[in-house]
């Protein structure tokens, strides 16, 4: 199946704290709050010592540590802004990508660069303030094309849509409509690099000398010296 995903932009003009959830935008106030009026009951124990003040100042630093609790379960269900919108797609097919139907051939691409590792749901990495679920919005499409640098973000919204991506890049590797160099390598995960279509190509390469026998066998990949031997047996001689 191809490949398909929204494209997500992100709207770059949104004030800091519009970009923050319900639980950091309660975190950051009521910690400032907090400390805002920690601070005013030292100076009045220090200085003046007027018991209205202390005891204002009291309660609502003992409030704000309240919410702040509260923030902090809150967090433990609440995805991440999306802080821009989905707006167009992206899709795969034989010979080129199509980008809000506007085609890109693969032959004509260069330097193509592809992150496909945060899907809706994942964790954000927040460990104190902030949601724990991820958009999945942190993936991205660059490349030239003719001369023009394209930049796309879109959102992998679960994991059978990443295997898609998957399958698309190493059909594409592998037909070679896609150059395999140390690049679109990282794009190919283990269980791909063990079949038959990979190891015929890799060996390809060795017999026409684009990959030397090392570089093939390390493409190939081995977890012992004996079995680098075998390999080299196989693909070298």
């Amino acid at each position: 199946m191809n490949f398909k995903a929204q494209i997500y932009i992100a709207n770059n003009s949104l004030s800091f704290y519009k970009k923050w959830t319900l639980s950091e935008l309660l975190s950051w106030t009521t910690i400032t709050i907090f400390f805002f009026f920690t601070s005013i009951l030292i100076i009045n124990k220090r200085y003046f010592e007027i018991e209205m003040i202390e005891f204002i100042s009291k309660t609502i630093s003992y409030i704000s540590l309240f919410i702040l609790v509260i923030s902090s379960f809150m967090r433990l269900i609440e995805y991440e802004k999306l802080n821009g919108k989905l707006d167009g797609e992206i899709l795969f097919e034989n010979k080129k990508i199509l980008i809000n139907k506007n085609p890109f051939e693969f032959d004509k691409i260069r330097d193509l660069k592809i992150s496909f590792d945060n899907i809706y749901g994942d964790s954000t990495g927040n460990r104190k303030i902030g949601p724990i679920y991820s958009q999945g919005l942190k993936n991205s499409i660059s490349f030239y094309y003719e001369s023009q640098y394209i930049e796309v973000f879109y959102q992998l919204r679960n994991t059978q849509q990443q295997k898609n991506l998957k399958n698309n890049l190493f059909h594409l590797i592998i037909s070679e409509t896609i150059p395999l160099n140390t690049r679109s390598l990282q794009y190919i995960d283990k269980s791909h690099r063990e079949t038959v279509e990979f190891k015929n190509l890799v060996h390809r390469y060795i017999k026409e000398n684009i990959f030397t026998c090392t570089e093939g066998l390390l493409v190939i990949g081995y977890s012992s010296d004996r079995e680098a031997s075998e390999l080299r047996k196989i693909y070298c001689s």
